[in-house]
């Protein structure tokens, strides 16, 4: 958000435009980010009111060293 120029106040206004999804208050959006669980479907309507149109993810690398797969991002 802080890369886009988004505060909560301008995401929860862009939000309530685009028309889709429940209307979010700027309270309700603090809280989500800072809980840090929300749905997909909430990270994309964020994403769409950011105008991001593309999320790049890295491949994950597998540490076989163990008994257990691990994956480091």
């Amino acid at each position: 958000m802080v890369r886009r120029g988004f505060s909560f106040k301008r995401l929860a206004t862009v939000l309530a435009a685009l028309e889709e999804g429940p209307t979010e208050s700027t309270q309700t959006l603090i809280n989500k980010v800072n809980r840090g669980r929300f749905s997909f479907a909430f990270f994309i309507r964020v994403c769409r009111a950011m105008g991001i149109s593309a999320v790049e993810i890295a491949p994950l690398k597998v540490n076989s060293s163990s008994s257990s797969a691990r994956y480091e991002a």
